[in-house]
């Protein structure tokens, strides 16, 4: 009969431990926090709300190149957009399952 006591007792702390843990490191919390984007010390309002997916945060890159100052253009053709700021040009490229960057 001791052993059974152990047993059950052993089975509680367990228990007890996981819904600890639960309660202490809650994921859904994580997940529900919206994303903001602060440039200078601002918040930067943006039309499409950044989203995290799959453990990855996507960001409008259009408001955040348009609050650098740059001028932004799309292609649909290429599925491009291409963002140019003092000389300085950057082409981000949509593909099958990944983006690819041109810095020049």
């Amino acid at each position: 009969m001791d052993i059974l006591r152990g047993r059950h007792a052993y089975s509680r702390m367990l228990v007890c431990l996981l819904l600890t843990l639960a309660l202490l490191f809650p994921a859904q919390a994580v997940a529900a926090q919206p994303v903001t984007v602060t440039l200078d010390g601002r918040a930067l309002a943006m039309d499409v709300p950044p989203v995290v997916r799959d453990g990855r945060t996507l960001l409008p890159m259009r408001a955040i190149f348009e609050a650098l100052g740059a001028a932004v253009e799309w292609d649909a053709a290429t599925r491009s957009v291409t963002a140019r700021s003092q000389g300085r040009t950057v082409v981000l490229r949509a593909e099958r399952d990944r983006i690819s960057a041109l810095f020049r």
